[in-house]
């Protein structure tokens, strides 16, 4: 897909390098493109128009940069010669108003250049700009989107009915923010559309996939690229759109790929070369007569084999002897021109892809990378609750059995105190039974003592009644 722009450019040169003569009109629009002033003034009869739009305003999904993108496109292009209409944050009524005045405008330039910055949408394949005045919350399905959004088809309708060149530049691929409501039909990023005759298209990133919006108070990747590209002098459209993916990809780590489609009627350059001048004879124009200067002229054009070189013939000599012949190298290149040209191509294409396979390596190796480092991170983190849990669950075990331990050794205490007190209750009895039992053995020892006394006295008492008996003596 992202070589389609090659082969449709390398099959539009070819018909121009047939033997037929090509249509006056892309000659003229060729040689004029490769007469551009070198600070991108258009040539004598080539008019430049340009729509610039940049909506952010959105009510649901607001965005940073398309005002500031669209502000620096519009700069760049008024200073490479465009006549640029420049419109921000505009409703969809103004939005198809503003291209149905674009259109009228085509038919009356050589070049127009269509610039959209803001939310795109993808709904049953088809593309939409959105406008500012759209509310996602009033949206139900995609009928409702298709009445309250801007139909990229419109624009495309209008250019089909132009033979001008057209170069229409969306960095209208940011995420679709209705793709909640509309999930049945909706789709991410933009979709490929059909492109029209003398049309080229430049997405900021491939189909079905989205951009980013960048930093806020910048530029987006893409439009930073694109306008740095814009101002370099000698860089074909084609060439333009091949250095804007090359490092929007390298910038974005092979996350964005911008894709251009479509083939213009002829060369375009923003800023043209620099122009090749046959050189001066060696001889001053007064030691040579006319017809010797221009033969040497014609040589030197000759030599050179630039578009460049016989124009400063023609327009130096405008009469002269090789007029038609200079006229016939400017219609038709020569065979050796067209293999040189179609080389460089194809070296260019090697290398892009050579480019875009390192880039899309870079990216997968970037992403490997990446998971890979989230995985040893995951790793560490989990080794980490592992061995935290452990802990855990050690001092756990540790807490259970000292608890485990203090209970045991508490019983055995209350054991130990119950036993002493049992003791000491025994000991307390063994000393009351002893006491009692004395107590009891003296009292009887009493009693006896007692009783022996009162048996002595009753016994003293009976024998001194005996003696005190009548005729006890005689």
């Amino acid at each position: 897909m992202r070589l389609l722009g090659y082969a449709l450019f390398l099959l539009s040169l070819c018909q121009c390098l047939s033997p037929l003569k090509a249509p006056a009109a892309s000659i003229q629009s060729e040689d004029s493109s490769r007469s551009i002033a070198l600070r991108g003034t258009p040539s004598v009869g080539e008019r430049r128009v340009a729509l610039v739009i940049g909506i952010g305003a959105y009510q649901d999904a607001p965005l940073k940069n398309p005002v500031h993108d669209a502000e620096a496109m519009a700069r760049v292009l008024r200073d490479n010669g465009f006549e640029v209409t420049l419109l921000k944050n505009i409703d969809r009524r103004r939005m198809f108003a503003s291209v149905k005045e674009f259109g009228k405008k085509l038919k009356k330039s050589e070049v127009a250049l269509f610039y959209f910055a803001g939310h795109g949408v993808q709904v049953d394949s088809a593309n939409y700009l959105v406008p500012s005045d759209l509310i996602g919350n009033e949206l139900q399905d995609a009928d409702d989107l298709r009445y309250s959004a801007f139909p990229l088809n419109e624009l495309m309708d209008r250019m089909r009915e132009s033979s001008t060149n057209n170069i229409i530049i969306l960095d209208a691929c940011r995420d679709n923010p209705f793709l909640s409501r509309l999930s049945r039909s909706a789709s991410r990023g933009l979709a490929k559309v059909v492109t029209p005759a003398t049309t080229s298209i430049l997405y900021s990133t491939d189909p079905g996939n989205t951009a980013s919006d960048g930093a806020g108070g910048t530029n987006g990747v893409f439009t930073s690229r694109l306008i740095e590209f814009i101002q370099k002098d000698g860089l074909e459209l084609v060439d333009v759109m091949r250095e804007v993916a090359i490092n929007v990809a390298r910038d974005t780590n092979g996350l964005q790929h911008p894709v251009f489609d479509g083939v213009l009627s002829s060369k375009f350059y923003f800023r043209a070369p620099l122009e090749q001048k046959p050189p001066e004879p060696a001889s001053s124009a007064g030691a040579v007569d006319a017809k010797q200067l221009e033969l040497r002229y014609w040589e030197s054009a000759e030599k050179a084999g630039t578009p460049s070189a016989y124009q400063a013939y023609l327009k130096k000599f405008p009469s002269g002897d090789f007029v038609d012949l200079a006229r016939g190298r400017l219609e038709q290149p020569s065979q050796d021109t067209f293999k040189a040209e179609r080389a460089r191509y194809e070296k260019e294409k090697a290398a892009l892809e050579s480019k875009v396979q390192e880039a899309a390596e870079r990216a997968r190796l970037t992403k490997e990378n990446a998971e890979l480092e989230r995985r040893v991170r995951q790793a560490e983190l989990d080794a980490r609750q592992a061995k935290e849990l452990a802990e855990s669950k050690a001092r756990e075990v540790e807490r259970e059995r000292l608890a485990k331990e203090n209970a045991e050794l508490e019983r055995r205490v209350r054991e130990a105190e119950a036993g002493a007190r049992q003791r000491e209750a025994e000991l307390q009895k063994r000393q009351q039974d002893a006491e009692a039992k004395k107590k009891l053995e003296d009292a009887q020892k009493k009693q006896q003592e007692i009783e022996a006394k009162k048996k002595q006295e009753e016994d003293a008492s009976r024998q001194q009644s005996s003696f005190s008996l009548p005729g006890y003596g005689r």
